[in-house]
């Protein structure tokens, strides 16, 4: 709540700063109990001691469990990167609309009325992210945990979405374009077009990297990535509600295309009628083949058991994990790999990767570390 009102204060703070530079009128910084600024002033005054007592004074120096990275991580570096990436993008799409689209007026200052507040938005997201980065810089771990993966499938999933919904933009533009036996650059769909880039501009490289990132870490640490539980929802969801999707998408223009064969028979209209399905249909298509690609890979490894007890005073870790018989040669050659470098961490003791001898489709891992550090380290 307190770092709530610091961020609406100083939205409000820098909002009215960029309004007097924008505008080049000085008698807007002149301070008034009305007026924004002090509005601002009063709202960051009122949630900086409550942030600092809740936050500096205590939260800071408890121990560092699953709710404190769940807020840094999600609320602080998640937030922030929502509320910049919203902001940024609506300041690019005006700029986009004025310069190449097609403004809804010829005033400057009446179109960009919007971008100082979504400026200061975005200036503040961009400063509370820097701020929770340099947090969890602090703390010097590497920890591969449930919150943290909710955070980065959760990124890698808004990008994922702004770009399929620019993509999806662009092919009901095209449609409706053909339909309308018009130019796809007329003042029609210009501005839907420019907005579609700007979904497709912001959305996909976030969704680029971040998933870039998780598909290295499954690579380097297969057997804990891809037995995650998030990681197979994550998977789940895009291939398998999409796939529900695609296959109303492809009920709805099916019913477009069968009710105008019986009616007036087939033609423009039927295709201009059926843009939004088509679009939707041919990007969820394209989004659920790719995942259920990925996970059919992966299906065959069930973590059943995963627990982190105690040998005397040393951690340890025993992994039971379930595959088809038929796969087990390329999948104890991968575990082979890992375990050859796992062992070169300092504080591994021991790392063994057996086979059930009377169900080849069963194999265990066991680890045994030095002290918590270590496995901290290694985790």
């Amino acid at each position: 709540i307190g770092l709530g009102f610091c961020v609406y204060g100083l939205l409000a703070i820098i909002e009215t700063l960029l309004i007097s530079l924008f505008n080049f009128n000085k008698d807007q910084i002149i301070v008034s109990g009305s007026h924004p600024i002090t509005q601002g002033l009063i709202t960051f005054i009122m949630g900086a001691p409550v942030w600092y007592v809740y936050w500096i004074r205590t939260a800071l120096t408890i121990k560092k469990d699953g709710t404190w990275f769940a807020y840094v991580l999600l609320i602080g570096v998640g937030g922030g990167l929502i509320v910049a990436v919203t902001a940024f993008s609506f300041n690019i799409y005006s700029v986009l609309v004025w310069l190449m689209g097609a403004p809804t007026t010829q005033s400057a200052s009446s179109h960009f009325q919007d971008s100082p507040g979504s400026l200061a938005a975005g200036l503040v997201g961009l400063l509370v992210i820097w701020y929770h980065r340099a947090v969890l810089s602090h703390e010097s771990t590497q920890e591969r945990t449930d919150i943290r993966r909710i955070y980065e499938y959760g990124i890698a999933g808004i990008g994922l979405i702004a770009a399929g919904g620019g993509v999806t933009m662009i092919i009901v533009s095209l449609i409706e374009s053909i339909s309308n036996s018009t130019q796809i650059l007329g003042s029609s769909s210009i501005n839907s077009i420019l907005a579609a880039i700007t979904l497709i501009a912001v959305g996909g490289p976030i969704w680029w990297f971040v998933w870039r990132s998780i598909q290295k870490t499954a690579e380097l640490n297969p057997t804990s990535e891809r037995s995650s539980l998030i990681r197979r929802i994550y998977l789940l969801i895009l291939f398998g509600v999409l796939g529900v999707v695609s296959v109303i998408m492809l009920l709805l223009a099916a019913y477009s295309i069968f009710k105008d064969l019986f009616q007036q028979g087939i033609g423009i209209e039927t295709l201009r009628r059926m843009r939004f399905p088509l679009g939707i249909l041919l990007t969820s298509t394209l989004v659920s083949i790719y995942h259920w690609l990925i996970f059919r890979a992966e299906k065959d490894v069930e973590v059943q058991r995963s627990s982190a007890q105690k040998h005397g005073e040393k951690p340890y870790f025993f992994v039971e994990i379930k595959i088809k018989p038929s796969n087990v040669s390329e999948y104890m050659i991968a575990l082979n790999k890992y375990a050859t470098h796992i062992r070169k961490e300092r504080g591994c003791e021991k790392l063994d990767v057996l086979i059930e001898p009377k169900n080849p489709g069963t194999i265990y891992l066991y680890e045994i570390w030095s002290d918590a550090s270590s496995l901290q380290d290694h985790l």
